[in-house]
């Protein structure tokens, strides 16, 4: 896909501004993504508060890789956080000053009942038959769903009628909603006027959702069962997630000359937390068995290279990636128990995804993954969070040559591609093509929000 044509970097140095490329982007693709209530995107709202979507989960993986490509296109930097389950975060941050806008993506809907005659959650298929297309590439949910769905949310949300954001919606559901009669008018209209409870219309707009077929009764006996079974989903994710959290090793991953190591260090002199760093080569480099293979793996690239091509241990861990990850195997755990035992966050320079892709340093096929990566991929172990860094082609050149530019290229996609294969809990992607300070302070940012690192205070 095509992103960011037309556009220059002055035309995108806000977050708003990607906001707007990227929801263009996903009408081009003609993506069920839909606005659950109305909200201004502009410069003077869009940095408070958030934007919460729906979207069928089938389509999850696509939404990200366009999120993915307008970064790119933009040389912005944008966050991935899933927490909950049916729920996808996304922080896109601005280019100039690292200003973020929220974005909520809702697989799920879940709703109160006052009466608790209806069950929790509104389930995807169910909701489908419910999506309509307004104009090409653009969807909604058709107008009494919406307008529905925001009374029960009112309730679910403890939200209050004296909020001037819930007074403009009110308003604006009412006009549209008389406008088309629908019968559902009068439940805003005793709201605006104060002749009903937000309680009350919202237990009426859950009945309405159930006389649509959208929201079950506790009375509903298969319905229930499912139910418990998405409960039970969601306490496996929040369980797995705390799991992950005492996994305090931080991966980061990007070709030679994205600057991983300077944002490493630099990470480190302005966090108060305790913070170790290692680069992952060491550790399938020591392994006993990796050194004793090395000799004869380097006659045999040589080789089959001829005498045009250097042959040093990056090619070698290029072209037999799979016996790489094998030894990476062996010798992790020993460094995994350590970190579990220590206090230490500890950043990973690289990790074994980087080794899944083959040809990114030697020139005997195209730069892609490996015909046996999703294999290995299986038992790659996951921590809580992973950092992507990536920059323009021309830039990471000018840095180091250790690349060409169709391997900076298979980095940048494969290795997101992997990641959205075996999602972490929180994924960052920064592109560095910015000030190193500026760059140290967005990834300090992030880590703040999410491992409670600790951040030192400018003197």
């Amino acid at each position: 896909m095509q992103v960011g044509r037309g556009y220059s970097l002055e035309d995108n140095d806000s977050a708003v501004k990607v906001f707007k490329l990227f929801l263009k982007n996903v009408k081009i693709a003609s993506l069920p993504l839909i606005l659950l209530r109305p909200r201004e995107i502009s410069e003077m709202i869009s940095y408070s508060g958030d934007y919460d979507f729906f979207i069928p989960p089938e389509f999850n993986d696509a939404l990200l890789s366009i999120i993915f490509d307008t970064a790119v296109a933009t040389r912005s930097s944008f966050s991935v956080t899933r927490t909950k389950h049916g729920k996808v975060d996304i922080t896109l941050y601005s280019r100039s000053d690292n200003r973020s806008i929220a974005l909520e993506i809702w697989n799920i809907l879940s709703v109160k009942d006052p009466l608790k005659k209806t069950l929790r959650y509104i389930r995807p298929e169910k909701l489908k038959f419910h999506i309509v297309e307004k104009e090409a590439g653009e969807f909604s949910f058709s107008l009494d769903v919406e307008a529905l769905y925001y009374l029960s949310h009112l309730y679910t949300g403890g939200k209050k009628l004296t909020t001037p954001l819930v007074n403009e919606r009110i308003e604006y559901y009412l006009d549209v909603l008389e406008d088309t009669s629908s019968e559902y008018s009068n439940l805003f209209y005793d709201l605006k006027h104060k002749k009903a409870e937000i309680k009350t219309v919202a237990h009426e707009a859950n009945m309405a959702l159930v006389g649509k077929g959208l929201l079950p009764l506790c009375s509903e006996t298969d319905e229930v069962f499912r139910e418990v079974l998405l409960k039970m989903a969601s306490t496996w994710n929040r369980t797995r997630r705390k799991l992950f959290s005492h996994i305090r090793l931080i991966p980061v991953m990007g070709p030679d000359g994205v600057g991983k190591t300077t944002l490493i260090e630099s990470v480190i002199k302005h966090s108060k937390s305790n913070i170790g760093f290692f680069r992952f080569k060491k550790t399938f480099r020591l392994s006993p068995l990796y050194r004793l293979f090395l000799p004869l793996l380097r006659r045999k690239l040589q080789k089959e290279l001829g005498s045009s091509q250097n042959v040093g241990k990056s090619e070698i861990d290029d072209r037999y990636g799979g016996f790489i990850i094998f030894n990476a195997f062996l010798m992790y755990p020993l460094r995994l128990i350590r970190n579990l035992f220590s206090k230490k966050f500890v950043f990973i320079d690289r990790y074994f995804h980087e080794y899944l892709l083959e040809n990114v340093r030697i020139k005997s096929g195209n730069a892609s993954f490996r015909n046996n990566w999703k294999f290995w991929l299986s038992f790659i172990s996951r921590t809580y969070m992973v950092v992507q860094l990536d920059a323009p082609t021309e830039t990471i050149l000018k840095r180091k040559e250790e690349l060409d530019e169709e391997g900076i290229r298979a980095y940048r996609k494969y290795l997101f591609q992997a990641l959205l294969e075996k999602p972490f809990i929180v994924y960052s992607y920064i592109n560095t093509d910015l000030p190193s300070e500026q760059c140290r302070n967005l990834l300090l940012d992030i880590c703040k929000e999410n491992i409670e690192l600790e951040v030192k205070k400018e003197e």
